[in-house]
C-alpha cells in the first residue's frame, strides 16, 4: 500500500526552492555507492508518475524537486503529501494538525523508506517511494519545515533585510534567500561534508528532527525574538529587521543543514541498495527490527 499520510491539503508551508533541492541531490550523489546510484537510475527510468505534466525525474537532482512539481500540478495522491511537520518550540504550545501524530511528513518518510527497502514492493511503489524520500529528507532539514512558533512554520512572521525594501516571511528567508547565498559558495558545503560526514550519519530520523527543532528554538526563533519567543503573537506585528549577527548564524546553520541532508539522504539510499544486493539476506531490514546496521540509524515502520 502506498503511503497512508496524505490527509488533506498541504498549504501552510512552501518548500525549499528547486535550487536547494537540486543541490542537496547533488550532495547526496557525491556520497552514494555505485550500487545506490545504479538503483536510483534504474528506478527513475522505470516509469513516469506524472504523465502530461512537466514534472520530470531523470536524475537525482531533478527527482529531488519532483514532489513540489506534482503538488503544483495537483497530481494525486502526491499533491496531498505534507512537506512540513509542526514540532512546537515552546512548552505547552498546542499546534493544530490534520494527522494523528502531528508529524505527517516524518510518518510519510518512514513509510516510504520501508517501501523502498521492502523486497516485495512493486517497482512502481519503490519508484514513487524513492521520489518521496529524496524530497522529504531534504525538507526535514530546513528548520522551518520541522518546527513552529505558532506562526505556520514562519509563514506568518514577516522580516526585513538591509537589501530588501519589502518584507518577506521568515519561512521564505530560510527557504530561498539563504539558499541563494549558500549556492554561491557550494564548495564550502562539500568541504564541510568531507570534515564531518561520519558524525552526520549518526542518529535516527526522530533524533534528526529533535536536533533541528532545538536549532529552530535557539537560532531561527530564539535569536530573532529573544524572550518574546513564547509570548502570544500579534497578528498585526510589524516586520522584524534581521541583524547582521542573525544572518551570519542563519547562514552557518543552513549550510550545515544542507550538508547533513545530503549525507543522510545518501546513507538511506546506500542502505536500501545494499538490501537489494546478492548478499542482502545477511543484512538487517529496517522493517523487521527498526535499525539500519551500520550507524544505528533507526527507521520505525509506519503502517
Amino acid at each position: 500500500m502506498l503511503l497512508l499520510f496524505f490527509l488533506g491539503s498541504n498549504t501552510f508551508a512552501h518548500a525549499w526552492s528547486g535550487s536547494g533541492h537540486r543541490f542537496i541531490g547533488s550532495l547526496a550523489w557525491s556520497q552514494m555507492t555505485p550500487g545506490a546510484k545504479k538503483m536510483v537510475k534504474e528506478l527513475l527510468a522505470s516509469g513516469d508518475d506524472a504523465p502530461g505534466t512537466t514534472c520530470k525525474a531523470d536524475s537525482i537532482s531533478t527527482a529531488s524537486s519532483w514532489l513540489d512539481c506534482a503538488r503544483g500540478n495537483n497530481v494525486l495522491p502526491f499533491s496531498e503529501i505534507f512537506h512540513a511537520d509542526r514540532y512546537p518550540v515552546c512548552v505547552g504550545m498546542v499546534i493544530p494538525s490534520k494527522c494523528k501524530t502531528g508529524h505527517c511528513t516524518t510518518d510519510s518518510l518512514k513509510e516510504a523508506i520501508h517501501n523502498l527497502e521492502n523486497p516485495i514492493s512493486s517497482v512502481e511503489n519503490r519508484r514513487t517511494s524513492l521520489k518521496i524520500i529524496l524530497h522529504l529528507v531534504e525538507d526535514l532539514h530546513q528548520p522551518l519545515h520541522v518546527a513552529t512558533n505558532g506562526d505556520m512554520n514562519g509563514n506568518e512572521t514577516m522580516v526585513l533585510t538591509d537589501e530588501q525594501s519589502k518584507p518577506i516571511s521568515l519561512h521564505q528567508y530560510w527557504d530561498r534567500n539563504l539558499i541563494s547565498a549558500i549556492r554561491q559558495h557550494e564548495n564550502d558545503v562539500y568541504d564541510l561534508i568531507k570534515r564531518r560526514s561520519s558524525s552526520m550519519r549518526l542518529g535516527t530520523i526522530d533524533d534528526w528532527n529533535s536536533q533541528t527543532t532545538q536549532e529552530a528554538k535557539t537560532i531561527v526563533y530564539g535569536e530573532l525574538l529573544g524572550n518574546k519567543m513564547c509570548l502570544p503573537r500579534k497578528q498585526d506585528a510589524p516586520p522584524i529587521l534581521l541583524t547582521t549577527s542573525y544572518q551570519k548564524h542563519a547562514y552557518a546553520l543552513m549550510q550545515l543543514k544542507m550538508a547533513e541532508a545530503g549525507v543522510r539522504l545518501a546513507y538511506i539510499l546506500n542502505h536500501a541498495a545494499q538490501l537489494q544486493s546478492p548478499d542482502k539476506n545477511r543484512q538487517t531490514h529496517a522493517g523487521k527490527n527498526g535499525q539500519l546496521p551500520q550507524s544505528g540509524h533507526k527507521v520505525k515502520r509506519v503502517l
